[in-house]
């Protein structure tokens, strides 16, 4: 088993941005394409994990979880690729 901790938005613990016009547009929509856009990233630098189960885990209210196992799915019907989510906790 594998697991990859990522952790968002930017501005929280260790992540930042160095282009402070970023905090202006920040919320939960643009948290939810930089998580998806960083796993789709991800997988093709790595692509030994594509065939992997994957499930989405979080913390506090767990919307970004949610937002993001939406943006997966949708992705998968859109483009007929499949990112292999398999569920959220």
């Amino acid at each position: 088993a594998n697991m990859l901790y990522v952790e968002t938005p930017f501005g929280v613990g260790f992540s930042y941005s160095t282009n402070q016009s970023d905090f202006a547009t920040m919320g939960d929509n643009s948290t939810t394409v930089d998580n998806f856009q960083f796993l789709a990233n991800w997988l093709e630098r790595f692509p030994e994990y594509k065939s992997g189960d994957l499930y989405l885990a979080g913390q506090n209210a767990g919307n970004f979880v949610s937002q993001l196992a939406e943006l997966i799915i949708f992705y998968n019907n859109k483009t007929g690729s499949s990112i292999n989510l398999k569920g959220i906790i």
